[in-house]
């Protein structure tokens, strides 16, 4: 008998059973889909080509790594299953990999000194050359592709119907190996040599936007929403900020030996750094405050986060690609009390005795 339609009410008691199913019930579907989602993630860490050097995420949660070792591109799908997805050319040494709003992959070759489109089914081509080798790729909101080109100390676009040109000259020595564009259409540079970064206009104009330090050696960089610039300082463990107007500061300091490579930036600030020495994973608040978010395979050298906040890392050394769960807020965590089939009996004996006491009242 269904308690919302008899005419006599349910005692006091069983309203109680019936309040406690209703939690074990919540409990128990908490505690599937806390299982389900760990199954999900079983597949990490995922296999990939050989030393994968660059990571980006598509829109469908996808993860895709340049392949410097197997002159290739691999794709992860959500659940860990990976495949190759196009090969990039012998001798290309893909080492950098971005993806336009359409699904189309694109990697920085280096020994080439030109950019593979992979399209979406797979299908490989050469879009442009570039200048001498790319090590880092970005792409703008028009689809325009934009290289450091680490070889000849200048920023190369290409358009989308595959026109390339040198953007422009960042000056002697000054070995650009991070490329970033913000919400304007300005591209920044980590320059590694010379240790300090550069902004370009979008007319070409080039300078120095800020020195960084003798000692920092930076490698990768990220911009916020507010236009601050962020670079993962491999020489000296630690990660600097620089305010749109140039002014530079160390936001934290991450542990000696740690040796950050690539970082990047989620939607509420955090900044997360790849560390290829101690093989883990730094999240920086955005007040400063470092920690250690978790463990990854063998000399993580590239990061990327998909729309959830998960974190992922190409380790170079493993062949692999890490994921790292974004933290389930505190109110949606699900409480198991026991083993999953101990809370399905004890649901099925409350039942029972519940639909009793309505019987027999």
């Amino acid at each position: 008998m269904n308690p919302t339609t008899t005419t006599t009410a349910p005692q006091r008691g069983v309203l109680a059973s019936f309040a406690t199913i209703r939690a074990l019930t919540n409990i128990f579907v908490g505690s599937v889909a806390l299982m389900f989602a760990m199954t999900a993630t079983a597949d990490f860490p995922a296999e990939t080509g050989t030393s994968p050097l660059g990571i980006a995420i598509d829109a469908e949660g996808n993860v895709y790594t340049a392949n410097f070792g197997s002159d290739n591109v691999s794709k992860i799908t959500p659940d860990g299953t990976p495949s190759i997805l196009a090969a990039t050319g012998d001798g290309t040494r893909p080492v950098a990999i971005a993806i336009d709003a359409a699904g189309n992959v694109y990697t920085a070759n280096y020994i080439r000194n030109n950019v593979t489109k992979i399209t979406r089914d797979g299908t490989p081509s050469i879009l442009a050359e570039t200048g001498t080798n790319p090590v880092a790729i970005a792409i703008d909101a028009e689809g325009n592709v934009y290289t450091a080109n680490f070889g000849s100390d200048n920023v190369s676009k290409i358009t989308p119907d595959g026109t390339s040109f040198i953007l422009a000259e960042l000056g002697t020595d000054t070995g650009p190996s991070g490329i970033a564009i913000d919400a304007t259409g300005n591209v920044y540079t980590a320059n590694s040599d010379s240790r300090n970064v550069s902004k370009i206009t979008p007319d070409g104009t080039s300078f120095i936007l800020a020195e960084l330090g003798t000692d920092t050696r930076p490698l990768g960089i990220a911009i916020d929403a507010a236009g601050n610039i962020y670079t993962a300082n491999y020489a000296s463990d630690n990660v600097s900020k620089i305010t749109p107007d140039g002014t530079s500061f160390i936001l934290a300091e991450l542990g000696t030996d740690t040796l950050p490579e690539g970082i990047a930036i989620d939607a509420t600030g955090n900044v997360y750094t790849a560390n290829s020495d101690s093989n883990n994973v730094s999240k920086i608040t955005p007040d400063g405050t470092p920690s250690i978010l978790g463990t990854t395979g063998d000399a993580p050298v590239a990061i990327a986060l998909d729309a959830a906040g998960n974190v992922y890392t190409a380790n170079v050394d493993s062949k692999n690609v890490s994921k790292i769960l974004a933290p389930v807020p505190a109110a949606a965590t699900p409480v198991p009390v026991g083993p999953i089939w101990l809370l399905g009996m004890m649901a099925a004996l409350l039942s029972l005795v519940a639909v009793t006491k309505l019987r027999k009242a």
